[in-house]
């Protein structure tokens, strides 16, 4: 289930980017989410500004006392798998491994 928070822009804030602005809000910084990932949840809509429907951008200059709901979606666990691919193998001992 995403996480949720809720910032508003105070005057020192005026005029800033969104995605810098919510990069510098504490519950942005608390969860150590890069800007590169802020940047894409504006770009996926989980940005949303109060009272107001359109998209937001990551560009958008934020205005004293709006306010910004972030949807932080859950982490997707990654699954590697493995292949078995044909390596040529020139070397090996304990600590090295050469390989064409």
């Amino acid at each position: 289930m995403p996480r949720e928070c809720t910032v508003i822009v105070e005057i020192e804030d005026k005029g800033k980017r969104l995605d810098v602005f919510l990069a510098e809000s504490g519950c942005v910084k608390e969860q150590g989410i890069s800007r590169t990932h802020i940047k894409k949840f504006i770009e996926d809509g989980c940005v949303r500004l109060k009272n107001h429907s359109e998209p937001l951008k990551p560009h958008y200059k934020v205005k004293l006392s709006d306010e910004f709901t972030l949807s932080i979606p859950d982490k997707q666990e990654r699954i590697v798998q493995s292949e078995d691919i044909p390596l040529e193998v020139i070397y090996e001992d304990k600590d090295l491994a050469i390989i064409n």
